[in-house]
């Protein structure tokens, strides 16, 4: 299962809409309420693609933090961190097909890079606020 976001008053194409599978929807949202953790906070269930969202206000602000965080190089040393983070209590490092480690034992974060960042900055910063399908 994946995440939609879909723009509700697009101001470019990267404000349209934006997709992710479901791991990676997860690990952006938690990287955007430890940024900013008020104005992400006030999508109270990220986790449900019921419809809700943010307002126009709220994604420029997210938007900004995030491109900050991305031109300052706060979010490539968050990256790099959590892609060496170790799951033993999850995953013995042997199961060629678990999904967090493809066998390694160093947990994959499920399409969480730079470039994924960056689209969703973008996205935030052009939606006018979103909805969550």
């Amino acid at each position: 299962m994946g995440y939609w976001l879909k723009g509700t008053a697009p101001r470019s194409a990267e404000g349209k809409s934006v997709e992710f599978p479901g791991q990676t929807w997860k690990e952006i949202w938690t990287y955007c309420l430890e940024v900013e953790p008020e104005t992400a906070g006030e999508l109270e269930e990220w986790w449900s693609s019921n419809g809700q969202g943010l307002d126009d206000e709220q994604c420029s602000l997210l938007g900004d933090v995030l491109e900050g965080r991305i031109e300052s190089g706060a979010a490539a040393e968050y990256l790099a961190e959590i892609q060496t983070e170790q799951f033993p209590w999850y995953c013995d490092g042997k199961t060629p097909d678990c999904y967090l480690c493809k066998g390694t034992g160093v947990a994959n974060r499920a399409g969480f890079e730079m470039e994924t960042l960056k689209k969703v900055a973008s996205f935030l910063r052009d939606c006018g606020g979103f909805t969550l399908h």
